[in-house]
């Protein structure tokens, strides 16, 4: 008897969906029936290669899925990252399938890519053209998966600068953020830094994600020249170490090097000139990874095996990570996420970090001022300043029955800072010139930091002072400190410096207004709005003198100060412009009034001026945005295209990481949004 003879079935061309519903395919991708149909085009069998090895790795793997979904139908779909797309030269590494290195043959060697891995893609159809083309449209979509599109994270080695660009973002870094907030221990983090650039596989494998937030932040606070081409390079920065860190939770154990990466992500989001407005949901993530690893405890109790350098560090992180979590609390709205009941950590210590290691070093050093003494001293109003977040935001309150209380917590608070305050410029006019001495960023970082609890606390209350004058104390506590928050102490207390003769730390402070997220943000929109309608309230009653004996041309002043950095806020990027126009209204409205002429007309030229202004701006970006790669340094071009993904993972990154470069479609709206500015 004659052996059977097999016949080899002819591939199908038709789309998975046209055969099982057996109409007519174009063979498109996606054919032309499926798109009527409103159905997911994609085929089983993929396209003839241009290379006849991935061709013949191709057929292979085709042929042995089918044989092998024959008697198994639950089976993976490897696909070869042999297979290139036609002249792009980049593999089709975007799906989530499981691939293989090239060149393998028995495909024992799978690397699962971050995010969803789609298995079973057999019964689905999920060919390697279906996988493409879906990605395709969603990287071309305005959704939230934009993050998580590349193979893998982006090559921050590729993206670094000159090292002498890197040193001088680390000075600005460690002279700004790194002196209010301690994440790192400084000695440590330098000595990696320089064994990352003579040996990159030598450091631990959070510095690279580390020192790129770091570099982020220092980019904040460069000048005006250099600041459009580092802040492209920032956000690219920080989307690689955010995706560095999503990554590491799914192979890692978490340890104190992720924590860092997480509180510095934190902190470089907030000096992003236009964040997305959900940047608060990733504000309490740092905070339960501190609690799960037990930095609400306090060490020396609890652990008192640790070391005196893992103390402190400890110490230092749980800190920055509760003033992050109550500063986003106070921004939304939200109740805090914790109480004074639930840690016992102690503040930091007030030592150099030289000396850490020293714990006998730290009696020296009590009375000085160190480089963790703004964090102590903003941990030392935390209790405080907790209870006035629970009460602001609590949604059973009796404002009228509870003022004795409120006043009491408010007079504690700013009993604290004025004290720190004056401690602080105890420490300014030593005579040591050996000891470091603070800055005005970092007595006015301070300010702003501690004192808008008393402006969110006495807010409701000066809203009652025109009717009721038994409310008048919240109406002078919410001046004073609303000029606190948005003028240096230098300033309150002499006359006003011409730009050009400020100090670098006034220059950083500036900066930081300009180019700062939503904590700086909040601050001087509510301390703006509070001075604005005090300076009207004062003009039409012309009873009560200005606060704090300050005359009302420096009291003008500090209020244009406020509308000058508003609106180089919006030269920087920012797209809400609404806040700039209705303050500008409000200023000629104070103008008018105080010349004695009617306000109506001016303040209708002054909105048309303000609008105009801020269109044209919007327009100016949309033309010379850094997404046109044009324009930049040849160093900063370099380090762009050095990354493998090139343009294309700019493409595939959310809005909030580039400003915005909306054009405003109805300018009339502007001003609709007058009432939320006080919240």
């Amino acid at each position: 008897m004659s052996a059977q003879v097999y016949r080899r079935r002819r591939p199908a061309v038709a789309c998975i969906e046209c055969r099982r519903r057996k109409v007519k395919c174009d063979r498109s991708l996606p054919c032309g029936p499926c798109c009527n149909a409103s159905l997911l085009c994609g085929y089983r069998n993929p396209l003839a290669p241009t290379d006849p090895r991935a061709g013949l790795a191709a057929t292979d793997l085709s042929t042995a899925s089918e044989e092998y979904g024959a008697t198994n139908l639950n089976t993976t779909i490897h696909t070869s990252t042999t297979l290139f797309s036609s002249g792009s030269g980049m593999p089709l590494s975007l799906s989530p399938l499981m691939y293989t290195s090239s060149g393998d043959a028995s495909m024992n060697e799978s690397v699962d890519l971050p995010g969803r891995t789609v298995s079973h893609a057999k019964n689905f159809g999920c060919g390697k053209h279906y996988i493409q083309s879906s990605f395709e449209q969603i990287i071309k979509s305005e959704r939230s998966i934009k993050y998580y599109t590349q193979s893998g994270p982006p090559n921050i080695t590729n993206n670094l600068l000159p090292k002498s660009t890197c040193d001088r973002l680390i000075t600005l870094y460690l002279h700004t953020f790194e002196s209010v907030f301690r994440v790192l221990h400084i000695p440590t983090f330098m000595q990696q830094y320089e064994l990352y650039w003579n040996n990159p596989l030598g450091t631990s494998r959070a510095f690279p994600s580390t020192l790129a937030l770091v570099l982020a932040i220092g980019a904040c606070f460069v000048s005006d020249a250099d600041a459009d081409e580092l802040q492209l390079l920032a956000s690219k920065w920080i989307y690689g170490a955010q995706f560095w860190l999503t990554d590491s939770f799914e192979k890692f154990d978490i340890d104190l090097s992720i924590l860092q990466v997480s509180a510095l992500l934190l902190l470089a989001r907030q000096t992003l000139p236009d964040p997305s407005e959900l940047v608060w949901i990733s504000g309490d993530f740092p905070l339960r990874i501190a609690v799960g690893l037990g930095l609400h405890k306090e060490a020396r109790i609890h652990f008192p095996d640790f070391p005196p350098v893992e103390t402190e560090l400890r110490k230092r992180l749980w800190a920055t990570i509760l003033e992050m979590s109550i500063q986003s609390c106070l921004d939304t709205g939200m109740p805090p996420s914790i109480s004074n009941d639930d840690f016992d950590c102690e503040p930091p210590s007030n030592i150099h970090d030289v000396d850490v290691s020293n714990p006998s070093a730290a009696a020296d050093t009590a009375n000085s001022f160190t480089q963790s003494t703004i964090l102590r001293m903003l941990m030392q109003t935390m209790p405080v300043r907790l209870q006035i977040l629970r009460y602001c935001n609590a949604l059973k309150k009796t404002p009228s029955q509870d003022y004795q209380g409120i006043l009491k917590l408010g007079m504690q608070l700013d009993t604290m800072c004025r004290s720190h305050t004056a401690m602080l410029q105890s420490y300014q006019m030593g005579t040591n010139s050996d000891t470091p001495k603070p800055t005005e960023f970092q007595i006015h970082v301070l300010n702003i930091l501690a004192r808008r609890f008393l402006l969110a606390l006495h807010s409701p209350f000066a809203v009652e002072a025109k009717a009721d004058q038994s409310f008048y104390f919240s109406r002078k506590v919410l001046t004073e400190n609303a000029l606190l928050c948005l003028s240096p102490p230098q300033t309150v207390q002499h006359a006003p410096l011409p730009l050009g003769s400020l100090p670098e730390c006034q220059h950083e402070l500036l900066r930081l207004k300009v180019r700062g997220g939503d904590i700086i943000k909040h601050t001087l929109c509510h301390a703006t709005a509070i001075l604005i309608i005090e300076l009207i309230t004062e003009l039409e009653e012309n009873a009560f003198p200005i606060t704090h004996s300050l005359s009302q041309d420096l009291f003008c002043h500090t209020i244009e100060e406020s509308m000058g950095v508003f609106r180089r806020r919006i030269q920087a990027g920012e797209t809400s412009v609404d806040i700039y126009v209705l303050f500008s209204c409000a200023m000629a409205q104070a103008k008018v009034i105080k010349a004695g002429l009617a306000p109506e007309r001016q303040i209708i030229e002054t909105a048309k001026e303000s609008l105009v202004f801020c269109c044209e701006q919007l327009k100016f970006k949309a033309q010379t945005s850094a997404l046109s790669f044009l324009g930049l340094a040849p160093s900063l071009q370099l380090a762009l295209e050095n990354d493998p993904g090139g343009l294309n993972s700019w493409e595939s990154m959310e809005i909030r990481f580039l400003p915005s470069i909306r054009p405003p479609t109805h300018p009339e709206h502007a001003l609709d949004n007058r009432n939320d500015l006080c919240h």
